[in-house]
């Protein structure tokens, strides 16, 4: 797919343990690992991109997290974090266990560097 307008590249997760739980979402207290330690959206590649007024996102595959996140930049995709800062990332550098911890928000395990 070609993003003609109506579809926006950056999405949630979403499953168990990460923010998009459920219809809702989770509220701020069950953000345990802090909000500037997990990730609330990713920039998907356009295949993957949805059409902004539909409720639609990415479902989470724990065992291969980079699936999708080219996003429109070669090898490196941004990520915006549950306090509203947004970091670039680069799959050739991010560990996949790493970011995959970065994307559960009450696993206990709080990452510093990334």
């Amino acid at each position: 797919m070609i993003l003609g307008g109506t579809e926006i590249p950056s999405v949630s997760r979403v499953g168990e343990r990460t923010v998009f739980f459920g219809k809702t979402g989770v509220p701020y207290k069950e953000i345990s690992d802090g909000t500037s330690k997990t990730i609330l959206l990713l920039d998907v590649d356009a295949d993957r991109a949805v059409i902004w007024t539909k409720p639609d996102d990415l479902k989470m595959d724990f065992d291969n997290v980079f699936n999708g996140l080219k996003g429109n930049h070669d090898g490196v995709f941004s990520a915006a974090f549950c306090d509203g800062f947004v970091h670039w990332m680069s799959s050739a550098v991010t560990k996949p266990g790493t970011l995959r911890l970065l994307l559960m928000r009450n696993d206990g395990k709080v990452i510093e560097d990334y």
